[in-house]
């Protein structure tokens, strides 16, 4: 990569922790939205005195929601992992440390109090947990699909 002035360097990895953020804003309103619409759609739905005409579009909406915030979830998780891989590239070719969190050094922090232990064990549960985030959400959406379409069936 040719010589940058170091303002090149800031805006140009400026812009992409921007993107990034933004990205990362975007792919978990999708899911919030949802569940909140999910709470009421399955009211309505497994309302009997809502014509049957009407829950079978309410289904389709549940469900297209469910489906619509899970590729959104998994679109933005892609996009999240590039970003982060091109601020690392970025960064190497800038000869500066890469600054994703696993490659970061930790500084314990120095914390007491009631919930410090407790907060501290989840803490270090996060950090290792066997499962990506998103793909719990993933499986939380996809259950919702599956949960518009058992309440139609049996109020049908």
């Amino acid at each position: 990569m040719a010589e940058r002035s170091e303002s090149e360097r800031n805006a140009i990895l400026d812009h992409l922790e921007q993107r990034r953020a933004g990205l990362d804003v975007a792919m978990w309103q999708a899911p919030a939205l949802t569940f909140a619409a999910q709470a009421f759609l399955l009211q309505v739905l497994t309302n009997e005195n809502v014509h049957w005409v009407a829950r079978i579009f309410i289904l389709a909406a549940g469900v297209a929601s469910s489906v619509a915030a899970l590729a959104s979830l998994i679109r933005g998780r892609a996009r999240e992992v590039l970003y982060s891989d091109a601020l690392a590239s970025y960064f190497e070719a800038f000869g500066l440390p890469d600054t994703r969190p696993a490659r970061l050094p930790r500084k314990p922090l120095e914390r007491e109090g009631k919930w410090h232990d407790r907060d501290a064990r989840i803490q270090a549960w996060s950090e290792r947990r066997p499962v990506p985030m998103y793909l719990l959400w993933s499986a939380a959406l996809a259950l919702f699909a599956v949960a518009d379409v058992v309440a139609f069936a049996l109020t049908v």
